[in-house]
């Protein structure tokens, strides 16, 4: 379980949001918090890490041209379909955490990665490079997404 969130400002100083997101968070429990604020984009999480793979990268997670920043709440349960899928596309992945293979599939399906991602779990990646937010949920809505 986790809580998540983000703002998307075009007219940037998303620094203080980013910090008052995490202070809201806070009352969840959570054993790691995080946030990441640069220009337009604010994200923070507040983690409670419920699988081996959740404590392989902490959160918001930034894949290696930090040109996407995810944050995640929940689990996948098709990661090793999904891992597979990815590599046979050519995709190496930094690390099979549930955040960093939801940005994979992000950058390699676009929005179309939506319908690959199975599980119960919110998800909102910050695109630099688009300049806009992508945010999913499972297709059952089992956890909120606001």
């Amino acid at each position: 379980m986790a809580a998540i969130g983000a703002i998307l400002n075009p007219l940037g100083g998303s620094e203080a949001a980013a910090v008052q997101m995490v202070d809201l968070f806070t009352d969840y429990p959570h054993d790691a918090a995080g946030s990441f604020a640069e220009g337009q984009f604010a994200l923070a999480a507040c983690e409670q890490h419920t699988t081996a793979r959740a404590r392989l990268t902490s959160q918001p997670y930034q894949t290696r041209d930090s040109e996407l920043i995810g944050v995640f709440d929940g689990y996948l349960s098709n990661a090793e379909p999904l891992v597979h899928d990815l590599e046979q596309a050519g995709v190496r992945l930094p690390a099979p955490s549930e955040v960093a293979l939801a940005c994979a599939a992000y950058e390699r399906w676009g929005t179309d990665c939506a319908a690959r991602l199975e599980g119960e779990f919110a998800l909102i990646i910050a695109d630099r490079r688009r300049g806009r937010l992508f945010a999913v949920r499972d297709h059952m809505g089992l956890v909120p997404l606001y």
